[in-house]
């Protein structure tokens, strides 16, 4: 059982090279045993000699499978101990922060001492100097034991929970009891997977089990958070072709049926028919924004997920990347805000993407560095209208959605053959935009993203504290009162930033949009705005 000093040595990092080896055995086994497996390939000859050697090979068949799966299973169970060490270890720096402050003591048996108590127990004294721990600090000081107390009682319960699971799987897969015979990998299911988790079972498969995967799952591995980009557009645009074929087929049969039918046609059958025509343009102009799939530079349909009618999945979720998000230096994902929709604003969102990482890629020669990839990140519910957005609720899955996709191509990225991570910058737009992609950065794995820039408005974001990115690494951008004379409009003048937030100046606003609502507030992503250039840097990262 783990105690105090044991937790204290847990790290994420501590598994890193068993992780790394388990891949590394599955993908050679899978190889030497397809190998193995085409040694009669073509073989045909009768007698006792044959039934022998048919006999062994079959066990040969059976022995593979089973090494295959308890390598693979081997590999779950490690990166699960792997990601509950790592929360472990948060867990144990708070505690050593919160009790280094008070000079807490704690014992191997996790047990919390104030070496001081007779400061937080005694008799009310008179008002102690300022900044020392006297009378006026009592209160906070047992607060904090308490506190103390609490977490360093999650701390090992978490750890022992974690090593007690570790222990009880590792003693069945070594008996040969399995929970599954196929390649190991996420419940189909279920997207809340850890994306830790995800990277490390992709990066096990071979190729060939990685095409099976998406022939037989297109559906999830495609919007799998951790599965490589390569692989989720491949999965994404089999589904996006067939489903534009199924919808024709179906605008096909209601065409024939308001035919039969004659005039006056009914109000029912001719609302099913218009909501077909729709859904076909807006897949169409889908199919539109990503282009072939050998275009150059290519463009990646990351996350195709058709709506089911249910909260949180209202409409139509993609994302769209221009460039390979797989072997980019830096990576940048857009996120729009209100009135938004994939079939009105799809196409121009992915061809502004297109311009930024132009320009973005020619700032970067000019320092030997060309490689970009952007991102419109359309993957959550968007209202219409401002009186339809219900922002708590929408603004929640948003983030959350947001949040997994972005660890999912860190954490891809890791994997992939070791190659360094990218460097990720989020663009939050309007006032929506902004606080869905703060809502995301907010719980988001430190690390992960490295600049945050909100355009327009940033409702919601009051504090860098609110985001896990380096400091120094906020921006905000707006047009200021009178910069395009009524263009100033009161979607861009809510940026009051209490600390930490870098204000840049866009410049004046083209007049165009004097006369037009919401004005400016559109400008930003104009390739000659200086608003843009803003932008560029903080893509490239300075």
């Amino acid at each position: 059982m783990p105690t105090w000093s044991d937790i204290q040595e847990w790290t994420f990092s501590s598994l890193q090279p068993v992780v790394d080896d388990l891949v590394y055995y599955r993908q050679q086994a899978a190889r030497v045993s397809a190998s193995m497996l085409d040694l009669d390939a073509g073989v045909e000859w009768s007698g006792d000699g044959a039934a022998a050697a048919g006999t062994w090979f079959s066990s040969l068949e059976d022995t593979s499978t089973l090494l295959l799966a308890s390598l693979g299973e081997l590999l779950t169970v490690t990166t699960a101990m792997q990601n509950r060490m790592g929360e472990v270890e948060v867990l144990v720096l708070e505690i050593l922060s919160l009790t280094s402050h008070h000079e807490f003591a704690i014992a191997d048996d996790g047990t919390v001492t104030d070496p001081r108590p007779q400061e937080a127990d005694s008799p009310a004294e008179p008002e102690a100097d300022p900044g020392t721990d006297g009378p006026a600090e009592r209160p906070d000081r047992q607060e904090a034991l308490a506190s103390a107390k609490t977490l360093v009682s999650q701390a090992l319960t978490k750890a022992r929970i974690a090593d007690d699971a570790y222990r009880s799987s590792l003693t069945r897969i070594g008996r040969g009891r399995l929970s599954r015979t196929r390649p190991p990998g996420p419940k189909h299911s279920d997207r809340g997977v850890n994306t830790r988790e995800v990277a490390a079972w992709w990066d096990s498969l071979t190729e060939e089990e990685r095409r099976l995967q998406i022939n037989r799952h297109a559906s999830v591995i495609g919007t799998l958070d951790g599965v490589s980009g390569r692989d989720r557009d491949t999965a994404n645009r089999a589904r996006l072709t067939n489903d534009i074929e199924n919808v024709q087929k179906l605008i096909d049969v209601e065409h024939q049926k308001l035919l039969d039918s004659g005039l006056p046609y009914s109000q029912a059958d001719v609302g099913r028919f218009n909501a077909l025509l729709a859904q076909r343009e807006e897949l169409e102009e889908l199919a539109k924004s990503i282009g072939d799939a050998d275009a150059n530079p290519p463009r990646q349909l990351l996350l195709y997920d058709p709506s089911t009618g249910r909260p949180g999945r209202m409409t139509l979720h993609v994302a769209v990347s221009i460039g390979d998000v797989d072997t980019a230096a830096h990576i940048s994902t857009f996120v729009p805000g209100m009135t938004i929709n994939v079939r009105d604003s799809i196409v121009a969102y992915a061809n502004d993407m297109a311009n930024l990482r132009d320009q973005s890629i020619q700032k970067l020669r000019e320092h030997g560095g060309s490689n970009v990839a952007t991102i419109v990140w359309q993957g959550y519910d968007i209202p219409s209208t401002a009186g339809s957005a219900p922002l708590t609720n929408m603004v929640e899955r948003g983030g959350s959605d947001l949040r997994s996709f972005h660890e999912g191509i860190y954490d891809s990225r890791c994997r992939l053959g070791g190659s360094s991570p990218p460097h990720i910058s989020v663009l939050g737009y309007s006032s929506y935009g902004s606080a869905t992609a703060g809502r995301a950065l907010g719980s988001i794995r430190p690390g992960v993203v490295g600049d945050f820039i909100v355009c327009g408005s940033s409702r919601g974001l009051q504090d860098t504290r609110d985001v896990n990115v380096p400091e120094g690494h906020t921006y905000a951008l707006r047009y200021g009162a009178g910069d395009a004379g009524q263009a100033d409009m009161p979607y861009d003048c809510d940026l009051a930033f209490t600390a930490g937030f870098t204000t840049l100046n866009p410049g004046m606003a083209e007049p165009r949009w004097a006369w037009q609502d919401p004005a400016a507030h559109n400008d930003y992503l104009d390739d000659q705005a200086q608003a843009r250039g803003h932008v560029v840097d903080v893509v490239t990262g300075g």
